[in-house]
């Protein structure tokens, strides 16, 4: 059974390793591998204490054995040039878990966190990750492209707004 809970401070240094693990996986196709097996967990870590010091709102997902196997996090839009409120800033699934609707249930909790009346979500993709459609699959539409700066080499972005 997979309970879902509001993310914390407790939470940091899961959800720093789940994110590399994730990119290590599911980004070993396009992004050179040197760059993936050089993702430094303190400099994940300090930068999810700087979110939630700024107030980001963290989701969690958790398998039977209280282990993290997903996290969500946003926040607002950090896009100076498109207009929207809010931004989802992350969405993470352990590999062993893609396709049993977590990915889901975590969105649908950002989306019921949102004010009535500020409802738009923006994020940003990279256009060759595999699983971008899932965004498409959840009511998003491709809006821009970006040029992602990933320290010495970049990438094409895709931003998505779902209104």
């Amino acid at each position: 059974m997979i309970k879902y809970r509001i993310g914390n401070s407790k939470d940091i240094m899961p959800i720093s390793k789940l994110l590399i693990e994730t990119w290590q996986n599911a980004y070993k196709d396009f992004i050179p591998s040197t760059f993936l097996n050089n993702l430094d967990l303190e400099k994940q870590v300090r930068r999810h204490k700087k979110y939630m010091a700024l107030n980001t709102k963290y989701f969690i997902a958790e398998n039977e054995k209280g282990q993290i196997i997903g996290f969500t996090s946003y926040g607002k839009n950090r896009f100076e040039n498109i207009d929207g409120k809010n931004e989802l800033y992350t969405l993470y699934v352990d590999v062993a878990h893609h396709g049993n609707g977590i990915g889901y249930a975590l969105l649908n909790l950002v989306l019921s966190d949102l004010e009535p009346t500020q409802k738009e979500l923006l994020v940003s993709v990279i256009k060759k990750n595999p699983f971008k459609y899932f965004y498409t699959r959840n009511g998003f539409i491709k809006i821009e492209e970006e040029m992602i700066d990933l320290e010495g080499f970049e990438l094409t972005g895709e931003i998505y707004r779902r209104e």
